[in-house]
């Protein structure tokens, strides 16, 4: 684990807690890949540093670069789109919510 400020983060890093605001209010959970999204989530909620995974302790088989993982994650989301056959694949939530299961497919290596 490793603290580091919002402004040295890089997208794809994952997160080694939770991620609360000043309130106790849940942001992120631990495990989560950090997006361009997460930025405005930081800024929003004044948050200034976060813990991370250290690079040291990632798994040998996790040692992707952006391209490989985004690419897997697209992949994963056609393979998962079956599951959501019964829902609106346009809507917004819906599209966020696949996005979110690829990634933590591909985060967890069950692909």
């Amino acid at each position: 684990m490793a603290i580091m400020p919002v402004e040295k983060l890089q997208p794809l890093m994952i997160l080694s807690e939770e991620l609360r605001d000043k309130t106790g209010r849940l942001l992120a959970v631990k495990g989560t890949a950090i997006t361009e999204k997460h930025f405005l989530v930081f800024k929003t909620w004044g948050i200034k540093e976060v813990s991370i995974v250290d690079e040291q302790s990632k798994k040998p088989d996790q040692d992707f670069t952006s391209e490989e993982i985004m690419g897997q994650v697209a992949s994963t989301i056609e393979e998962i789109k079956p599951l959501f056959c019964h829902n609106n694949l346009e809507h917004p939530f819906i599209v966020e919510l696949l996005r979110l299961v690829a990634q933590k497919k591909v985060m967890n290596n069950d692909i």
